[in-house]
């Protein structure tokens, strides 16, 4: 699934505000949803690789709060400033409001072992920039987990 026609920068920014659909999920949802990217993509690398995660997309933060929990450094860049806020108020996380373009031209940080972006893609208006922005985070050898929807799939129904 992907997101057309691509909204401008404008009508994308106005999704990620004050009514962004995370601040009325139920937080079991997103508990449940944190722990199964957790368990799908970082507990099958504990213990065979280094331990900086970055997550873009980490809206209230809950996947970066779990995998702090279990040992992982972690990094978290959203778009949505108030979800950056909400993610630092409630679980006093470190997350850089912006886009991932943004974050990248702004750090010079140690790269990461792992980078996670869950349903992040389809809403960027250049995948491929977007991924070889998440690509230069990663060093040689890291990780990248990619998840799109899949209005077919087991999480949709």
């Amino acid at each position: 699934m992907f997101v057309w026609p691509q909204p401008d920068a404008e009508a994308l920014a106005s999704n990620y505000g004050p009514g962004y659909y995370v601040f009325h999920e139920p937080p079991a949802r997103r508990w449940a949803r944190a722990v199964q990217v957790y368990l799908n993509h970082l507990l099958p690398l504990e213990g065979r690789t280094g331990r900086r995660l970055l997550e873009v997309g980490c809206a209230g933060g809950h996947l970066l709060a779990l995998a702090r929990a279990r040992g992982w450094e972690v990094q978290g860049v959203e778009l949505s400033a108030e979800a950056a806020a909400a993610a630092h108020q409630e679980f006093g996380l470190e997350v850089f409001a912006g886009t991932i373009d943004s974050f990248v031209t702004g750090m010079a940080a140690e790269p990461f072992d792992m980078a996670v972006a869950v349903d992040v893609l389809e809403h960027v208006p250049s995948p491929l920039t977007f991924l070889r922005c998440l690509r230069r985070q990663v060093r040689p050898g890291g990780w990248l987990a990619v998840e799109t929807p899949n209005w077919g799939g087991r999480w949709r129904r």
